[in-house]
């Protein structure tokens, strides 16, 4: 199995705080406030497992299972004003979370020296979910209510097959 020991986060590693990056879409305002900072957080974990049984010389019985998930979040707000003095600010948080998971049962026997007999019955399942919001917020000079500007979308997304075979093999 595998998960995450730390957060990738703990690296600083995605921190957008350097407001002169050359890659910080707001770095042509003015007087960008030092206060913008990102720490996403990843989790992932992934389980597998097998059992085999041969109940005989001829027979073999065998079960498998696996489940991944994988999340990520983050979140950052980032002031700033323009020329005119006019002060902004920035709000973003966005959530990705993935889901796999499988199980068979597999069996096969020797019906006679040149024939076998296969059967499985199998499940797999897949889930994606995602959901970003950003928010422009505008404060003006004279007035107390600000201007909201929001932009958001959400996704979900599920894929599942249920399933039996059985064959006979030379």
């Amino acid at each position: 199995s595998r998960s995450t020991f730390s957060d990738v986060s703990n690296s600083k590693f995605y921190n957008i705080s350097n407001t002169n990056a050359p890659e910080n879409v707001l770095s042509s305002q003015d007087n960008v406030f030092p206060n913008t900072n990102s720490n996403p957080l990843f989790k992932f974990y992934d389980v597998n497992a097998r059992y085999v049984w041969q109940p005989s010389y001829k027979s073999q019985l065998d079960v498998n299972f696996y489940r991944s998930v994988d999340r990520f979040t983050n979140a950052y707000n980032q002031r700033f004003k323009e020329k005119m003095d006019k002060e902004f600010e920035l709000r973003h948080n966005e959530f990705e979370n993935w889901n796999n998971q499988a199980a068979s049962i597999n069996y096969q026997t020797i019906l006679r020296p040149q024939l076998k007999w296969i059967s499985t019955v199998y499940y797999t399942s897949f889930t994606n979910e995602a959901q970003s919001n950003t928010e422009l917020e505008r404060f003006f000079q004279t007035g107390p209510n600000p201007a909201i500007t929001s932009i958001a979308f959400r996704q979900d997304n599920t894929l599942q097959d249920i399933g039996a075979t059985s064959r006979i093999e030379k």
